[in-house]
């Protein structure tokens, strides 16, 4: 006899172990991710230099940027280079981890190395709520080296 689905009712030789087991294997499957999911690296501190991040395929790379939000300003991405090389996971702002008020953190970006080549990025320092025709208080170039 069979599992009436609508009713939820086991009819039939059907045992309370098979159910469970059915359940914890159906319950696996949705937690494991088949598309190999990659913890970021940590973020580093706030490196100011002009050094190239390099990469393998398939990495992951994250860097940081000095960046205070009691001022309203954060880094935007103005020019995401070549997204063919490597693109934009994600960014967020990290506080510092002194309470003083108005210290400042950083911000993490994240990016994916997709296909070998090079690529450079545009970022600016800017309030993201004033007109586009104020310049960036900064900007930033980097650079995104990815081999085989």
């Amino acid at each position: 006899m069979p599992l009436d689905l609508i009713s939820g009712a086991v009819r039939g030789p059907i045992s309370l172990g098979l159910i469970a087991l059915l359940v914890s294997s159906l319950l696996l499957a949705m937690t494991s991710q088949s598309g190999h999911a990659q913890d970021p690296p940590a973020c580093p501190d706030p490196d100011d230099s002009d050094t190239p991040i390099t990469a393998q395929v398939g990495q992951q790379v994250v860097f940081a940027l000095a960046s205070n939000a009691t001022t309203g300003y954060k880094w935007q991405l103005d020019d995401p280079g070549d997204t063919g090389v490597a693109q934009l996971v994600g960014s967020e702002y990290v506080p510092p981890d002194a309470q003083m008020p108005g210290a400042g953190g950083k911000e993490c970006w994240t990016f994916q190395a997709i296909a070998e080549g090079a690529t450079t990025l545009g970022l600016s320092y800017r309030r993201p709520f004033e007109p586009t025709s104020i310049p960036p208080v900064r900007t930033k170039q980097i650079t995104i080296t990815v081999s085989p």
